[in-house]
């Protein structure tokens, strides 16, 4: 009987001692991981604006996984889909890296940091001639370029 108590004792105390530190004590410091998905942003026909969605997601992980790998060089890459000239889609591909980098700077992480290229049409994630394919095609791509310890 005197074991049990001493054991609720201290159930209790731990229990009472792990309410009372703050939660973020307890998080996992695992970085995050970005997938394939976390990394794309897409635009719409002609547009190198970045929708509410995309901006939210960028917030969510691209920017926070770069606070969390300040070492890190960081790539964005703009698509265009088969529509419009060579020069045009590569231009518009560049406007739409662009865009992502201004992004990523107004939270902070420095512009040295990332570089911007456009490839324009020549890289397609999505073959055929159709809207579900330009769609897909009309993206920016985050990547990691080198990560320094």
């Amino acid at each position: 009987m005197k074991t049990n108590k001493i054991i609720t004792s201290v159930v209790l105390a731990l229990s009472f001692l792990m309410t009372s530190c703050s939660s973020s004590y307890f998080k996992s410091s695992a970085p995050i991981q970005l997938s394939d998905d976390d990394r794309v942003v897409h635009f719409e026909y002609d547009s190198s604006k970045l929708q509410r969605s995309d901006k939210s997601k960028l917030k969510k992980n691209i920017v926070k996984w770069a606070k969390e790998n300040p070492s890190a060089k960081i790539s964005v890459e703009g698509h265009c889909d088969e529509r419009g000239s060579n020069s045009y889609n590569k231009k518009l591909g560049l406007e739409r890296a662009k865009t992502v980098k201004q992004y990523l700077v107004k939270y902070g992480i420095p512009a040295s940091r990332i570089k911007t290229i456009s490839y324009g049409e020549s890289k397609p994630v999505a073959k055929g001639s159709n809207e579900e394919s330009w769609r897909q095609n009309r993206r920016a791509v985050t990547l990691t370029i080198s990560k320094n310890k």
